[in-house]
């Protein structure tokens, strides 16, 4: 049963307007009806463009705080793409933030959750296709100098990215089509050789020990996941995020029609 509800009759809808994706409603008749009033609310903004700003919103009437601009569900979710040192670390399957002494563990992967009940440890989007490609790496946590060698918190988002060309081929599309500034991020560049480190380090511990279960099953799991394409995925994502704070420690990575 849907938590929204119509804003005519207030009953249970699973229609909302496709400009705003804010107001929603139990029918066509309601929606239809319920327009004269709803477009001096609906889509506070015009996309606008100029050589300072480049594409950017202008809000089209006065807005009050805590308005909702607009609604779009993210092509990505994940830990930030930041090499973790010490300190806390999120989990696999939420983000949710967590020590050493919190943490429970992913059963098959064994990388740190904070619940095997979780319910991002068995969404295809987040932690249950990316574990399958965890268990590949050769050796154990025992093999690691610290816990955080081991556990790359960094390199998880990378990974789901990757993983689009099989659980969603528009969203890659839509995701390797986004901006990532590679004129700024070239070779000798402080960003490219730091980058490189986590392509490398990807590469050798989980894409080419992938590459080796591919062939063993005679099944292509991810196609593209060369050095130039990964370099620009860690682009892309630096350029198109919006951070999230507080209790978790991930980004959503969005792209906005402008």
């Amino acid at each position: 049963m849907s938590d929204s509800v119509c804003a005519v009759c207030a009953k249970p809808a699973q229609r909302k307007c496709s400009a705003c994706k804010i107001a929603h409603y139990c029918s066509v008749e309601h929606q239809r009806g319920h327009w004269k009033d709803h477009k001096r609310m609906c889509k506070s903004y015009e996309i606008c463009s100029s050589e300072d700003l480049g594409n950017h919103l202008v809000a089209s009437r006065d807005l009050e705080r805590g308005d909702v601009i607009f609604s779009e569900t993210p092509l990505l979710f994940g830990p930030k793409p930041h090499l973790i040192e010490n300190g806390p670390f999120p989990c696999v399957g939420c983000c949710k933030v967590l020590d050493q002494e919190t943490a429970d563990q992913c059963e098959a992967c064994l990388w740190p959750c904070c619940s095997r009940e979780c319910p991002g440890m068995k969404d295809p989007s987040r932690h249950a296709l990316e574990c399958k490609i965890l268990r590949l790496r050769q050796g154990g946590l025992q093999s690691a100098r610290t816990f955080y060698e081991f556990f790359r918190f960094d390199i998880l988002i990378i990974i789901r990215a990757l993983l689009l060309q099989k659980t969603n081929e528009d969203k890659w599309n839509t995701l390797i089509d986004l901006e990532a500034h590679l004129g700024k991020r070239g070779q000798g560049t402080k960003i490219h050789r730091i980058v490189d480190e986590k392509v490398k380090y990807l590469q050798t511990h989980y894409l080419n020990p992938l590459k080796a279960y591919e062939q063993e099953i005679n099944k292509t799991i991810i196609s593209v996941a060369d050095t130039k394409t990964l370099h620009k995925i860690y682009g892309i994502l630096d350029v198109n995020a919006t951070e999230l704070t507080d209790d978790i420690d991930a980004k959503f990575y969005i792209q906005l029609q402008v």
